[in-house]
């Protein structure tokens, strides 16, 4: 910024001199140089920065920086005090070619009408005087222009017998002169530069009409090798005037083509980022090209360069707006994206494979749901969401993979736990704890071949059974204690709730079962409402005894269904306190 402002002042102090616009444009264009060079710098910087954020080079605007536009108002002024010097030039050209037409019509008059030779020769003189103190004219009048001069100025001489007067040596002088000025514009011809090539052949020009005379015999000789000399360089300097104009208007015809197909995207309708990262690229190629390409014409290259640059800015103001609106979106989703992560991690390291299966397999489908949360944000949690995902199905593959070795090597290891079981010992008083600690080492032994799976689980079940039966206890004490005990297990497990649950849907069904046992000895019971006897009431006393055993049952898994309904219940608490 500081080099900047530097450039800045010195600008200024160079465009508020009081100088011919000439003398500085050397200078303000060094500046311009280091002006750019400086924006050039920091607008790079700003692109980095910009990717650095998570941006795209494509997506990249560059901003207006601060002095810039302070700067073009400086090279603006410069641009304005070159122009109104050219028309101050232009001017003065067309003065100068006014008087020199008025100087030729009076050498005109001189040699046709002027009989004394001495006034005429005075007369001459005066105007070949006047003529070099008169400027330049405009480069397409000056050929035509000097020509007429030139061949005034021979038929002068000619007429009065100027030559008859001069000496040998001054004919051979002047023949010397006109064929180095001969060799000088032929030496053009091949002259890179067109415009030291315009410069110099003008000089020539006028060198040759102030040489004076040689002889008749060498004339006609001597003029025709410098016409036919400067007519090669003026067709060279025509030729490439018309080359640079007509490459000029197929410049502005390709601008115009670019233009229009800036227009036609401008004025499409874009509802997709997909499409619109497309267009942008299409519309940096279209920039990119127009670049590449010259200037036009003077009259038309200002003003199609400027509707241009109003379409390309609307095309890219359209953009931010669509932008601006789909960010909200994709914070939106990004949200929503953020939780399902979430959930994702959470469920990675479970292994409850078929519940948890089901439970990825959601989150995925939610996912394909959500929108895109923005480029940047979307390829990270896409990533965090796929590694986790990745672990879980990997983790689940893997342990397909190896089940019937770990299946196998897990029977070897209960039918071991029972042979061990068989031979443990009981305290009455610390027993309960014991046979738990037994049932808890049971299910951390995991699952045995589906096979096999009936045959271990009952010997299992006699086994364990042995050990309730050394508590001492009565049998509805001790199915209580084998109960209780099932339920503290079910709920140490990763998926207790879904176990317990399975547990209350299982008892529901026996609770269900047992009320319609209850409805039918009911519907039994009122056959023999109306029924007296000894026989009637022995049978209705049945059915009550029958009644009541159920309910008993019934009472029992009651009880059951609320010890399972609490431990679901503590269970979700810790969830509902987060």
């Amino acid at each position: 910024m500081e080099a900047r402002n530097e450039l800045l002042v010195k600008l200024e102090e160079i465009v508020n001199r009081d100088v011919d616009v000439n003398d500085i444009l050397k200078e303000v264009e060094a500046l311009k140089r280091a002006f750019g060079k400086t924006l050039e710098t920091e607008t790079n910087k700003n692109l980095e920065d910009f990717i650095g954020g998570g941006g795209e080079p494509k997506d990249f605007i560059a901003p207006k920086l601060e002095g810039e536009e302070k700067f073009d108002s400086l090279i603006a002024t410069v641009n304005d005090k070159k122009q109104k010097k050219e028309n101050d030039i232009k001017n003065g050209q067309e003065q100068n070619l006014k008087t020199k037409q008025h100087l030729i019509e009076e050498l005109r008059d001189i040699i046709h009408n002027e009989e004394n030779i001495s006034k005429a020769f005075n007369r001459m003189t005066a105007v070949k005087d006047k003529w070099k103190a008169t400027g330049e004219v405009s480069p397409h009048a000056y050929k035509d222009l000097q020509n007429d001069y030139s061949k005034l100025l021979e038929e002068f001489f000619y007429h009065i017998n100027i030559y008859k007067e001069l000496k040998d040596n001054d004919f051979k002088k002047n023949l010397k002169q006109r064929e180095e000025l001969i060799l000088k514009m032929r030496a053009l011809i091949e002259e890179k530069s067109i415009k030291t090539t315009r410069t110099l052949s003008g000089t020539y020009l006028s060198e040759w009409d102030e040489v004076g005379p040689v002889s008749r015999d060498d004339w006609e000789r001597i003029r025709d090798e410098f016409r036919v000399a400067s007519k090669l360089v003026y067709d060279r300097i025509k030729a490439h005037f018309t080359d640079i104009k007509e490459q000029r208007k197929n410049n502005l015809e390709k601008k115009q083509e670019l233009l229009a197909n800036v227009t036609v995207i401008v004025g499409q309708e874009i509802d997709s980022v997909k499409t619109w990262k497309k267009k942008t690229e299409e519309v940096l190629a279209i920039q990119k090209e127009w670049k590449s390409i010259g200037f036009a014409e003077k009259k038309y290259n200002d003003k199609i360069w400027e509707e241009f640059k109003i379409a390309c800015n609307s095309f890219f103001d359209k953009k931010g707006e669509f932008f601006g609106v789909e960010k909200e979106k994709w914070d939106t989703n990004k949200a929503k994206k953020e939780k399902l992560v979430e959930q994702a991690e959470k469920l990675k390291n479970l292994t409850d494979w078929k519940e948890t299966s089901f439970q990825m397999i959601k989150l995925q489908k939610d996912w394909k749901n959500v929108g895109p949360a923005g480029q940047k944000a979307e390829q990270y949690l896409w990533n965090k969401f796929r590694n986790a995902c990745d672990a879980f199905f990997n983790a689940k593959k893997e342990y397909y993979d190896t089940l019937d070795d770990r299946l196998a090597e897990n029977l070897k290891k209960k039918e071991a736990f029972i042979t061990r079981l068989g031979k443990a010992k009981i305290e009455k008083e610390k027993g309960a704890e014991q046979i738990k600690t037994y049932r808890s080492e049971w299910d951390d032994l995991g699952m045995v071949p589906k096979k096999s799976l009936g045959d271990i689980n009952e010997k299992y079940r006699k086994a364990i059974d042995s050990l309730y039966d050394k508590l001492g206890l009565d049998k509805n004490a001790i199915e209580a204690q084998k109960f209780n005990d099932k339920i503290d297990s079910l709920k140490g497990k990763d998926n207790g709730e879904h176990l317990l649950k399975d547990e209350q849907r299982f008892i529901n069904e026996q609770i269900d079962k047992l009320n319609k046992e209850v409805l039918q000895y009911e519907n039994n019971l009122s056959f023999f409402g109306f029924s007296k006897g000894a026989a009637a009431d022995k049978m209705k006393a049945e059915v009550q005894e029958k009644i009541d055993a159920v309910q008993v049952k019934v009472d029992a898994w009651t009880q059951k269904r609320k010890a399972v309904s609490k431990a679901v219940r503590e269970l979700n608490k810790p969830k509902a306190e987060v």
